[in-house]
């Protein structure tokens, strides 16, 4: 039985841990002591179509090697590498004595180039990109999956990736594997541009939602990153109901009739957040960098202008820098990225 290790365990990872254990394989740990901690012996896994499941921690270790729950680890067959992009270079040093030449790394990082750096760490293992297409956020009662979405895993040359996602059987989590796994980074990158708004907004995603100017900013944002992807030729997958073309279109129709069309969008949790809104609340550095800002950078490549995500990568570096506080209102954030003498500036 190959020995599985998810590194970098906060959220994500612990989540794919505790379902990696419950599948039967062998799988331990390394993340954060003052994390793990937090668990009891046992504890629930949720989701919000009120699935659950009562789970405990599989073996686990400290990222100092301080603390390990039964046994030492030992060098993985397959690592999990669930840190996030702002923590990946640290992380990629201490995860050098868990690798051997045939060790799999699975990269499960937001955004664009993050694994350019992990196969320049380790040119002669096997990589293969993952795309987790869900959040997880901590419970009182354990770990809860707060929006619908599955894991994609690149399927690989050997078709390891098939292999791996057929682990995952469980209404809890699903895994699929997928060839093009390019053209699905930039479906979930569309996505992911809306953390920033989130972050920015200080307010629940669903709330966000239902309040058409912070959708039409949402809105342009995805159509400058489709505007990258048609000139590259790139089809994207759909990840929700609807293709990643109408998106935009769904997105900026008014509040009556957005919700009765995207009725399944708003079917996440009432108090669900994206990772940049808790990074910014936990004063961490964001992933702006590999998302939004990744964005721009190629589409200068293509000459494609992008304006709305500029400007706005901007604004999430002015509140990390403490000169700008976020909680900015739907009309006042409308204003200052989609005004047309704003958007004109950032040309």
């Amino acid at each position: 039985m190959k020995q599985h290790l998810v590194f970098g365990a906060g959220l994500i990872g612990t989540y794919i841990g505790c379902m990696l254990n419950e599948m039967g394989c062998r799988v331990s740990l390394i993340g954060r002591q003052l994390w793990l901690e937090q668990f009891d012996s046992t504890f629930s896994l949720t989701d919000y179509q009120q699935h659950q499941l009562l789970t405990a921690l599989p073996n686990w270790q400290d990222l100092a090697g301080k603390q390990v729950s039964n046994k030492e680890l030992k060098k993985a067959d397959i690592v999990w590498l669930t840190v996030k992009c702002t923590g990946l270079e640290s992380a990629l040093h201490e995860l050098i004595p868990f690798v051997h030449p045939d060790t799999t790394i699975v990269a499960c990082q937001n955004g664009l180039g993050s694994d350019v750096l992990i196969q320049q760490f380790f040119p002669a293992n096997k990589l293969l990109k993952a795309i987790v297409g869900f959040n997880v956020v901590k419970t009182d009662s354990g770990l809860h999956k707060s929006t619908e979405g599955d894991l994609y895993l690149e399927t690989g040359d050997k078709r390891e990736g098939e292999q791996l996602a057929s682990l995952f059987n469980h209404p809890l989590f699903l895994a699929k594997s997928i060839d093009n796994i390019e053209a699905m980074q930039w479906a979930k990158l569309q996505l992911n541009l809306a953390n920033a708004v989130n972050a920015v907004a200080d307010i629940p995603v669903k709330q966000m939602l239902l309040q058409r100017p912070y959708r039409q900013i949402i809105a342009q944002l995805m159509r400058e990153l489709l505007a990258v992807t048609n000139e590259k030729q790139l089809t994207l997958p759909q990840l929700t109901r609807v293709k990643a073309s109408w998106l935009p279109g769904i997105l900026s129709l008014p509040d009556w009739l957005f919700k009765r069309v995207a009725n399944q969008m708003l079917q996440i949790d009432e108090d669900a957040y994206t990772s940049m809104w808790w990074d910014i609340k936990n004063n961490k550095r964001t992933e702006i960098d590999f998302l939004n800002s990744q964005l721009v950078k190629q589409a200068e490549l293509v000459d494609i202008a992008t304006p709305v995500n500029r400007r706005l990568v901007k604004l999430v570096r002015d509140i990390e820098a403490g000169i700008t506080e976020n909680g900015i209102g739907a009309a006042s954030l409308h204003n200052m990225l989609l005004s047309p003498v704003n958007n004109r500036s950032q040309s």
